[in-house]
């Protein structure tokens, strides 16, 4: 014959297991509503909340229109220099080179954009383009290129034009991450792959 358990044990066993499943979320919202926050593995300078970039106006390398707009869909590795392109400018399309190809089979899901401050030297950028392919070259006037450099501006640190900086724009056109000419290389390698790992989108 069974022994049949108490009321008062199967009382206390129904509340253990309600505190098991409880914990977990009380613990969550202990933490939440505390203020504590993960550390961001982040090697660059992440943009938080994510920037959306408002779109102008731009044309391609060949002047045919087109609109920053257009890069949505895909992450951009975004570069912001003189069409008379040195050693500067040449090294970081050196990195957006080397960070897309290391990207593996997520390739297809990145893009590399050149944006031209001028078009000073315009007429030899193809020849310094050559070995940097394919890159997306925008240009355009004076104005719309001043209103998308502010939009990539933020404080206490230069603008666009004041070093070389490259920016990680999302597929929604949101500007999440920048990194400083002091970085190397791979810390880009290691959030673009981190970032297409977890991400739904592009």
């Amino acid at each position: 014959m069974t022994k049949k358990k108490s009321p008062d044990r199967k009382r206390w066993q129904l509340v253990l297991l309600a505190l098991l499943f409880a914990a977990p979320v009380v613990l969550a919202m202990s933490l939440y509503f505390g203020g504590w926050r993960p550390l961001p593995k982040a090697k660059g300078d992440l943009i938080d909340p994510p920037r959306a970039i408002e779109d102008v106006d731009l044309r391609t390398l060949d002047g045919r229109a087109t609109r920053f707009g257009a890069l949505k869909g895909k992450w951009s590795l975004v570069y912001f220099g003189p069409a008379d392109c040195r050693d500067d400018c040449r090294r970081a399309l050196y990195i957006l080179r080397q960070t897309h190809i290391a990207q593996h089979k997520n390739t297809t899901r990145v893009q590399r954009v050149f944006i031209l401050l001028d078009d000073r030297g315009l007429d030899r950028l193809p020849a310094a383009l050559k070995d940097y392919q394919p890159v997306t070259v925008l240009r355009g006037d004076r104005g719309a290129i001043g209103r998308l450099v502010a939009q990539f501006a933020f404080a206490g640190r230069p603008r666009p034009a004041g070093e070389p900086r490259i920016y990680v724009v999302d597929p929604l056109g949101n500007l999440v991450l920048h990194y400083g000419p002091e970085l190397p290389p791979g810390s880009i390698n290691k959030d673009l792959y981190r970032l297409l790992r977890v991400s739904r989108i592009g």
